[in-house]
C-alpha cells in the first residue's frame, strides 16, 4: 500500500508541475496576445502597411510574434496531452477532471483565436491586394482623363451626378426621418 501511494505522489507532483507549467504558457499566451492586439491597433491607426512594406521592420515584427505565439500555443498542447496522460494513469478525481476540461477549454479558445488571426491576416492580404488594384485603376484612369479632355468632361459629369444623387438621397432621408420623428410625437 505504501509503494502505491509514493506512486501516486509521484504522479500527483507531476500533475502539479504540469499544471504549473500550463498556466504559465496560458499567461504568457495571453501577454503575447496583447501585444499582438496592440501591435494591430497600431498598424491600423497609422494607416494600413503592406507586409511587404519596409516601415519600421514591421511586418518582421509582426511575423516574429506569430511564430512565438504559434509556438506556445504547440507547446500548450503538448501539456495538455502530458496533463491528460497523467490524468489517466492514476484514479479519477472530479477535481483533477474538473481542472482538466478547464485546461482543455482555454487551449480551444487559443486555437479558436489562432483561427480567426489566420482568417483575419488572408483578409488583409486580399483587402491589400484590391487596394493595389483600385490604385492602379485609379492612376490609369487619371492618366486618360489628362490625355483626353473629353473622358475628363465625362468623369466630371459623373462625379456631379453621383454628388447629386447623394443630395437628393440625403434629402429624402432626413425627410422620412422628420415626419416618422413628427408621427411620433403626435401619438
Amino acid at each position: 500500500m505504501s509503494g502505491n501511494s509514493g506512486m501516486d505522489m509521484l504522479q500527483e507532483s507531476g500533475w502539479e508541475e504540469l499544471r504549473k507549467e500550463a498556466r504559465k504558457i496560458e499567461g504568457d499566451l495571453d501577454f503575447k496576445l496583447s501585444s499582438y492586439a496592440k501591435l494591430g491597433a497600431r498598424f491600423s491607426q497609422g494607416g494600413y502597411v503592406d507586409a511587404g512594406s519596409p516601415t519600421a521592420g514591421s511586418s518582421r515584427s509582426w511575423k516574429s510574434m506569430e511564430m512565438e505565439i504559434q509556438s506556445l500555443l504547440e507547446k500548450l498542447v503538448d501539456v495538455n496531452d502530458a496533463m491528460s496522460r497523467c490524468a489517466a494513469s492514476v484514479a479519477p478525481t472530479t477535481s483533477v477532471t474538473q481542472k482538466l476540461a478547464r485546461h482543455r477549454d482555454i487551449l480551444h479558445e487559443f486555437t479558436q483565436i489562432d483561427d480567426v488571426i489566420g482568417q483575419a491576416q488572408a483578409t488583409r492580404a486580399v483587402l491589400g491586394s484590391q487596394r493595389a488594384l483600385f490604385g492602379d485603376v485609379q492612376g490609369k484612369v487619371k492618366l486618360l482623363g489628362d490625355k483626353f479632355p473629353v473622358i475628363r468632361g465625362l468623369i466630371g459629369s459623373i462625379r456631379r451626378k453621383r454628388s447629386r444623387d447623394t443630395l437628393i438621397l440625403s434629402a429624402v432621408i432626413a425627410a422620412c426621418t422628420l415626419f416618422l420623428i413628427i408621427y411620433w410625437l403626435s401619438k
